[in-house]
Formats: C-alpha cells, sequence, structure tokens
C-alpha cells in the first residue's frame, strides 16, 4: 500500500461522539500487550488499553459499546477506504511530559491497514513528527498517520496527559492477504 502523506486529516467528529468515546474508554491502561513494544524504551510514557488486537475482541463490553456508537464513523472510514474490518483498537495515554522516541512501525498489518488517530485528549504542547515535519493532532479531528514512516511524540505539558483512540482499519482487498499470512 502506498502512502505518500506523513498525516492526513479524514473528517471531524462532534463533541458528543467524542465525549462518549471518552466516557466508553475511561479505563485501567492495563498494557495488556506490553510484548508488542519495547516498554522500556519506545513506550515507558505510554499507558494502553486494547479492546481489539489482531482482530480478536480483548474486551467484549467495550467493543459492543463501541459499536453501538460508531455506525456514523465507522461509516465514514468505509466511505474512504472500503469494507473492511477494524484490525486493532486501543487506547493510549500519553503521560504529562512524556514521549515516544523515534522509530517505525514495522511488520505486514501495518503495512496493509490505514492507522487512524483521533484525539480525544490533546492540547498546542503535543507535538507529533514525522522527519522534520511537526504537526499538532487536533481534538475532534480524525487523521491517518503514516506509521511507516519514522516519526515520534512529545508532550511537552505538565499535569497533562494527551490520549488518543487508535483504530487500524484493514480494508476488504488487503483482508486476503493478511488472512494469507
Amino acid at each position: 500500500m502506498n502512502k505518500p502523506f506523513f498525516i492526513r486529516e479524514l473528517f471531524s467528529i462532534d463533541d458528543n461522539y467524542k465525549n462518549k468515546l471518552i466516557s466508553l474508554f475511561d479505563c485501567d491502561y492495563n498494557n495488556e500487550f506490553d510484548h508488542l513494544h519495547n516498554r522500556e524504551y519506545f513506550f515507558k510514557d505510554v499507558d494502553s488499553s486494547f479492546i481489539m488486537h489482531n482482530f480478536d475482541v480483548c474486551n467484549e463490553k467495550k467493543f459492543l459499546d463501541f459499536c453501538k456508537i460508531s455506525d456514523r464513523f465507522i461509516l465514514n472510514i468505509e466511505k474512504l477506504y472500503g469494507k473492511g474490518r477494524p484490525y486493532n483498537i486501543q487506547i493510549s495515554k500519553l503521560k504529562s511530559k512524556g514521549k515516544i522516541p523515534e522509530h517505525v512501525d514495522h511488520g505486514l498489518s501495518y503495512m496493509f491497514s490505514h492507522r487512524i488517530h483521533i484525539p480525544l485528549i490533546t492540547n498546542e504542547g503535543v507535538i507529533f513528527s514525522i522527519g522534520k515535519n511537526k504537526y499538532n493532532l487536533k481534538e475532534n479531528s480524525v487523521y491517518e498517520v503514516n506509521n511507516s514512516r519514522r516519526h515520534s511524540v512529545v508532550n511537552t505539558t505538565d499535569n497533562f496527559e494527551r490520549v488518543h483512540l487508535i483504530l487500524d482499519y484493514i480494508s476488504e482487498d488487503y483482508l486476503n492477504y493478511y488472512e494469507i499470512i
């Protein structure tokens, strides 16, 4: 899949949907899939909780609640990328003064998917960098991030935790390749 962009804004969501997501994902950040990352280095400042990982539902109640409130959101994703399925759905909290060092997400699942970020709680002091380009992702906007390029995040603020919902979406065109692998 060719991803010539760094970050692109896809569409916006309203405060009502954003607040429902915040309420739904108010969670314990169990870091259940620590084995996926080098937590000691890359993700020591990040807490996360998955409701879906690798097509497996991790929290059935939260997954069903997400589906109930997300019809319009998923429809917008399907309009952009065609029919498909979420591969991962997670909530990610970057701690105050935290950082995610520069890295590239490796693996075929990332190559086949669209990495969607929904900033739920953020501010101007949270900077997402891809190469030399710097971005401040805004609340109520939905973005696709090209995670196959070197990227990093820094939260420069005191006493403020950035929270994003991250969804990896694979269109039907690529589901067959993924299932073969």
